[in-house]
């Protein structure tokens, strides 16, 4: 049987001074060579970290893809890590900067709302560029109506949770850097 590598356990980390993780330099390295820089960054309580190598996380969404939308459990546990993820990238150092805003739950793929993330480049945070940023995420998503939701309600609710998550991340990092 062929052994693969796997991290298991915790790292405790420090969010720097320009609010990015560094990642420990052992998880880095495995991670970088088996997968790339990018990764997908989320909690499911907004208290720790989860980090995953970004093929690893979108293997993880193509089985969930095959639960039906509707069961409970893949539907609490979408709603957490979809609150709090978004795609990044390890610099040299192995810190977490440049990082993305994703909405989920507004289509049959995520979509990346690349004008709310150039929105916040070089700008302090602000709960104004917050707001403007979660109104850009809001008109970067067309979703259509369901049994669920209206799209109308969706494309709100996308603005709202991308600002939200912006400033739980930003207290979070605050916090953390203390």
């Amino acid at each position: 049987m062929e052994q693969k590598s796997v991290l298991r356990g915790n790292a405790p980390a420090k969010i720097d001074e320009k609010g990015r993780l560094k990642v420990p330099n052992g998880f880095r390295a495995l991670m970088e060579a088996a997968h790339g820089r990018l990764l997908y960054v989320t909690s499911l309580t907004g208290e720790s970290v989860r980090i995953y190598p970004l093929p690893v996380w979108e293997a993880i969404e193509a089985k969930l893809a095959a639960v039906p939308s509707s069961h409970p459990a893949r539907a609490r546990f979408f709603d957490r890590v979809n609150y709090f993820g978004q795609v990044a990238e390890l610099d040299a150092q192995g810190r977490v900067g440049d990082a993305r805003i994703v909405c989920f739950g507004v289509g049959p793929r995520p979509v990346r709302a690349t004008a709310a993330e150039r929105s916040l480049v070089g700008g302090a945070p602000s709960a104004t560029a917050l707001a403007e940023a979660g109104r850009l995420a809001s008109a970067s998503v067309e979703p259509s109506d369901d049994i669920h939701a209206s799209g109308a309600y969706r494309k709100r609710l996308a603005g709202v949770l991308a600002a939200r998550a912006l400033a739980t991340a930003l207290e979070s990092a605050a916090a953390l850097a203390a």
